[in-house]
């Protein structure tokens, strides 16, 4: 249990980093550029000192900390990929911090790749802090800044719940907070949640872009009767466009997205100009890339690959996202924030699943159900048949490829129900769909597998 002291200390450390977090956004760009760069010189000297991965790598490119004075010399690092974190997530952990010091989370993601990164309590209470730039444009939208109530759709193995966990424990928060949160598994379907939304009644209503296509649907399709929230804010998964002009047109609701990832907690936010996302680069330096890890032009599509400039549990610089973004033209947006602005991320959107019975299950229930394997590089569900599923893992060498399989057909028969089957198959590769992409789950709805 962390000391009074220590939670007075973070307490006021919180405290600072909170003072004019809603007008940073609204900054002028060279101060912007200023704090960034900064950031960039400070995050490549503690690395070079503190993690393995950096001061190896350094040492080897015969750079050194100095030779990184603004966000462009992070070009001189090698891109990070998710496999690199899977192999060796210890050569990237900060030697300075015992496990007692940071959070691990952890993320399956929508392409299926399981893997984990480590927060220190600075990072966690400044990601906390930078949450007031999104939440003034849900403020704005509410109609005060007073205290409002938030229901949350969230994933029983998501990462919110331990992260609010974690800094309650290390710093003091007032015991009445003007925030009345509630948070409901998306697990369950609309039918059973949309009752408890409507006895909730929230101003703000936060979900994963999928669940709300879902979730819609069934409202408008039922006609059932449902509580309208000011705000609706998603992020993990992209919202259907459908889905989109339903919500906010038929509806009449706010809607707006957060960008965000385990790697980069708060890396953007959508503004009322509805134009994107304005991205934090004071904290996170975002490029745009393409195969060969080069940057692409303005207004062209490429990876994103995010450096995040304050977590030293775990340093992650030019880490591979696998995220399909483009860079907007820095023209002014008509919300008044000079932050720089991407499109809508493209490649993250989930399909859901339905069984014979009718029953609708969300991507993360069979992500969940996976995700504590271990052993495990990627993995990918595709439904071959109404009741029938072929799970294809890509394993780590001279793993009991029988245990593995019968333990994985366990988790998922008992976790999914309604006689669903599953076939496991050890792979090299898994399939892409037509567009080119790799889902970690592909249901009959028409994602186009390739032959």
């Amino acid at each position: 249990m962390t000391n009074l002291l220590t939670r007075l200390y973070w307490s006021a450390y919180t405290g600072w980093h909170l003072l004019a977090q809603r007008r940073y956004p609204f900054a002028a760009p060279e101060r912007i550029a200023r704090d960034r760069d900064r950031n960039v010189r400070r995050i490549v000297r503690y690395a070079y000192r503190w993690v393995p991965y950096y001061h190896e790598t350094m040492d080897r490119l015969g750079l050194r900390p100095a030779d990184f004075r603004t966000a462009d010399d992070l070009r001189r690092l090698p891109p990070i990929t998710v496999s690199d974190l899977q192999r060796n997530p210890q050569a990237f952990r900060s030697t300075q911090f015992s496990d007692q010091d940071v959070l691990c989370v952890g993320s399956g993601g929508s392409k299926g790749a399981p893997h984990y990164v480590w927060h220190d309590t600075a990072a966690l209470l400044r990601s906390a802090t930078h949450s007031q730039r999104d939440i003034a444009v849900a403020h704005k939208a509410i109609g005060h800044p007073g205290p409002y109530r938030e229901v949350s759709l969230a994933s029983p193995s998501g990462s919110a719940v331990e992260v609010r966990r974690f800094t309650r424990e290390r710093a003091l928060y007032p015991r009445r907070l003007p925030i009345e949160r509630v948070t409901l598994s998306l697990i369950d379907p609309p039918e059973v949640n949309v009752p408890h939304l409507n006895a909730r009644q929230p101003d703000i209503l936060r979900s994963y872009g999928s669940y709300l296509g879902r979730m819609f649907s069934y409202i408008r399709e039922s006609g059932v009767d449902f509580y309208r929230p000011a705000v609706i804010v998603y992020s993990s998964e992209a919202v259907p466009e459908a889905a989109r002009r339903l919500i906010n047109d038929e509806f009449g609701i706010a809607l707006f997205g957060l960008y965000q990832s385990i790697e980069a907690f708060k890396m953007g936010f959508e503004c009322e100009a509805h134009r994107g996302y304005h991205i934090n680069a004071d904290c996170y330096v975002l490029r745009v890339v393409d195969e060969a890890g080069h940057d692409v032009p303005v207004g062209e599509t490429g990876e994103a690959l995010v450096s995040n400039l304050i977590n030293r549990g775990m340093v992650l610089l030019n880490v591979r996202l696998g995220d399909m973004v483009r860079w907007l033209p820095p023209r002014p947006c008509p919300c008044g924030r000079t932050l720089p602005m991407i499109d809508y991320v493209q490649g993250r959107a989930q399909e859901w699943i339905r069984l014979p019975d009718g029953a609708m299950l969300h991507p993360q229930l069979i992500s969940a159900a996976l995700f504590t394997l271990g052993e495990v590089y990627r993995y990918q569900v595709v439904q071959r048949a109404p009741d029938l599923f072929e799970l294809r893992l890509v394993a780590m060498p001279g793993v009991d490829q029988e245990a593995l399989a019968e333990r994985a057909r366990r988790s998922l028969e008992s976790t999914v129900g309604h006689g669903a089957r599953f076939v496991v198959r050890f792979v090299d590769e898994l399939e892409i769909t037509a567009e080119g992409k790799t889902r970690a789950v592909i249901g009959l709805g028409g994602n186009g597998l390739t032959p």
